[in-house]
């Protein structure tokens, strides 16, 4: 299913907009910060997506990241899963229908006091 979500044509279109946004707005500012003045932007994604994980991980880092790079750097972490995963309407009812029938196992155990 993965890569039915990579091949839809609107998914594409998205990524290349959002792509465009971080070159202007945001992967400047992160090649010089990072001192990696060639990468490209698949790179820098990957970048992003360690700079996630060490944030949510509460690593030191040995660079400042204010509060709008920190913005930046969730949205491309994120849209990695959700152009893998959700982008795509079935998709994103499978993980909807997931999380229901959690809940709907959580709302047994305490009310009905169930044992899973």
């Amino acid at each position: 299913m993965t890569k039915l979500a990579n091949k839809n044509e609107d998914t594409k279109a998205m990524m290349n907009a959002m792509n465009e946004h971080w070159e202007v707005k945001f992967f400047p500012k992160l090649r010089e910060l990072t001192g990696m003045k060639d990468a490209t932007t698949a790179d820098l994604k990957h970048v992003c997506t360690y700079l996630y994980w060490a944030l949510e991980s509460k690593l030191e880092l040995k660079f400042d990241l204010d509060e709008e790079m920190i913005r930046y750097i969730n949205s491309v972490a994120d849209s990695k899963y959700y152009s893998r995963h959700l982008a795509e309407p079935q998709l994103a009812s499978l993980s909807n229908y997931e999380f229901f029938k959690q809940f709907e196992e959580f709302v047994k155990v305490v009310r009905d006091g169930a044992h899973y």
